[in-house]
């Protein structure tokens, strides 16, 4: 058996499917096409769902998927207790848009989050004629999106190199169990980044407790200062999305010093007050569209986003 790698960071989420309301009877709020609620960063007392990283996301065919999940809490999985928790988001417009769709399935509660990847190209001898791509050779927190792609980069991988060979030797599987362990090791590092963070966190991959307390002070102002500062500036958004997108590495955006001056610059144009779009506007009101005149952060931390896409 292959060595293995192994992250379990407690991750649950509950979804359930909806149908869209027609596009003639929709709010004209509704201006966004997708809602991202991410978890809270206030210490203070507050219900337990502003923890929770939750979508309203629509799909083909008039429909929806609507998600919330969290790492180490117990999530809904009867309908009352679901649709209760969707009100309790601290965004109210998630909870209000999920209410004007109409439900079309139970929910559906999911556990098995946690990160495994099976190292055959550690082996000695890799066995010859097998080929394992997706979950079988490697697992992630489907949090983040990257098990299909990450298959899908294995498969083009193997097709690649069968293209003229007639021969499937031991050095065809190394050669193939190397280029595909780089080219896992992009959403990897992307799935370690945030899931060492919590103490609860069990698996090969646990850290040491100052490496886990400075991942959890990090992870997500980094990322809301990346998503704020990609709402301005081209670079910083085509970047950040290479790497979700799996055509960059975590490390090589890590080092790319116009994506970190790029956000540099956002954050001195927000303490001057003069970006485009103010960080942290009042998640309790309906957002704004694409005119932010007068809108403030209304005394809330500009670290508190809602994420809402109009592309």
């Amino acid at each position: 058996m292959p060595p293995e790698k192994t992250l379990d960071a407690k991750v649950t989420y509950s979804s359930r499917w909806y149908d869209l309301p027609p596009a003639d009877q929709r709010p004209e709020s509704w201006w966004w096409k997708h809602l991202v609620i991410t978890p809270t960063q206030d210490t203070g007392d507050h219900p337990v769902e502003h923890e929770f990283l939750s979508n309203f996301f629509p799909i083909e065919g008039d429909r929806a998927i609507v998600c919330m999940g969290a790492w180490g809490i117990r999530m809904p999985r009867e309908v009352d207790t679901f649709e209760a928790a969707v009100d309790r988001v601290r965004a109210k417009p998630f909870g209000q848009a999920t209410r004007a769709c109409t439900p079309t399935s139970e929910v559906h509660l999911t556990r098995s989050t946690g990160n495994k990847w099976r190292r055959f190209d550690l082996l000695d001898r890799p066995p010859l004629g097998l080929v394992c791509v997706g979950d079988s050779i490697c697992a992630f927190n489907p949090f983040y999106a990257q098990g299909m792609s990450s298959a899908a980069r294995s498969a083009l991988i193997l097709a690649e190199m069968l293209r003229g060979r007639d021969v499937l030797d031991l050095a065809f599987f190394r050669e193939f169990l190397t280029r595909q362990k780089k080219s896992l090791d992009v959403p990897w590092m992307l799935a370690m980044a945030r899931d060492r963070a919590y103490d609860f966190a069990t698996g090969s991959e646990v850290v040491a407790p100052w490496r886990r307390r400075l991942t959890a002070r990090l992870s997500w102002p980094v990322f809301n200062a990346i998503n704020a500062a990609s709402r301005e500036d081209a670079y910083v958004e085509r970047t950040f999305a290479q790497v979700f997108n799996l055509d960059m590495s975590l490390r090589e955006m890590a080092t790319d010093l116009r994506f970190w001056f790029g956000i540099m610059r956002y954050k001195v144009r927000q303490r001057l007050g003069r970006t485009v779009v103010p960080g942290g506007f009042d998640d309790q009101q309906d957002p704004p569209g694409t005119d932010f005149t007068g809108h403030t952060c209304a005394g809330r931390a500009p670290s508190a986003e809602t994420d809402l896409v109009n592309d």
